[in-house]
């Protein structure tokens, strides 16, 4: 699906649909509301596991990339994901080796063997995270103060960071846009001095204008700049989505590591010939010189 042209149509009501008429026949939750996610946190991994899975039908993900989104899930809520768990899932479910298909995979997360004890909306928010992250290409979010243009006050505005642009709302709610800033790769992010009474300051230089503004504390301005940089990076590269990238290269690793392995089978397969050959000369030889001693 994302494949098709952007702009064509809004993609987000184009999976909702696709989901609607797909779980209805084959996604079944517990039915006295033991699931572990809710049926929107199931649509946004339904998404996740899309945007994740080969690129071949019918739609697989390998036991790498779950691990991966897994990961990213429990990194969200500051816990760490039960590795040993997810392998002995695995190793019992051998027809699943191969990889999952998404309802397997929503099974899976709503067994909790893997979230178990986690408090529904804690799971609820880190979904969100990494949906908006992956799904919805942001980089980084969270409140900044910017300076205004025309008045110079300082106001406090929610930043929503994506490759392409910088854009800022009134709250985190993301209901009243107040400005974007685009990003090329013509544009760059510089440190800058405290002043107006503002700490941690820096600014992003557009070819038309410079935007001021200051983080909480060094380590939140360091992350921005950091974030900044990336998107502007993503620009010059003519790249329009991070988690495409890295999911690119993740696959190319895999692919590495198995010819790695299938080379070292064969090479395996050949000594092993090669010793059964010498085992099978020297018993010859021992039979050739048992016949002649006859």
């Amino acid at each position: 699906m994302d494949k098709v042209a952007e702009g064509a149509f809004v993609k987000e009501r184009f999976d909702e649909l696709c989901w609607t008429l797909t779980a209805k026949k084959n996604y079944n939750p517990d039915r006295n509301g033991n699931s572990v996610v809710s049926h929107g946190d199931a649509f946004k991994l339904w998404c996740l596991f899309n945007f994740l899975s080969e690129d071949k039908y019918p739609l697989v993900m390998v036991p790498d990339e779950v691990e991966y989104l897994l990961k990213k899930i429990c990194t969200a809520m500051s816990i760490e994901l039960n590795s040993g768990e997810l392998d002995d899932y695995f190793s019992q479910e051998t027809q699943q080796q191969n990889g999952l298909i998404v309802w397997q995979f929503l099974d899976l997360v709503n067994s909790g063997r893997l979230l178990r004890g986690i408090e529904h909306e804690a799971i609820s928010m880190a979904i969100e995270e990494v949906y908006q992250e992956i799904i919805g290409d942001v980089l980084k979010q969270g409140y900044l103060w910017k300076k205004g243009h025309l008045r110079r006050n300082w106001y406090e505005r929610w930043f929503t960071l994506k490759p392409s642009d910088l854009s800022y709302y009134v709250s985190e709610e993301r209901k009243e846009k107040k400005g974007s800033i685009c990003l090329d790769r013509n544009s760059c992010v510089e440190i800058l001095p405290d002043k107006d009474g503002k700490r941690c300051m820096f600014c992003v230089k557009t070819p038309s204008r410079t935007y001021e503004m200051s983080a909480s504390d060094t380590k939140q301005r360091q992350e921005w700049t950091l974030a900044i940089q990336m998107a502007i990076r993503l620009q010059a590269e003519g790249k329009k989505s991070l988690h495409k990238d890295l999911k690119q290269k993740r696959r190319e690793q895999r692919e590495h590591r198995e010819r790695k392995k299938a080379a070292k089978e064969e090479e395996m397969q050949r000594l092993k010939q090669l010793q059964e050959e010498k085992e099978r000369k020297l018993q010859e030889l021992e039979l050739l010189k048992e016949a002649q001693k006859q």
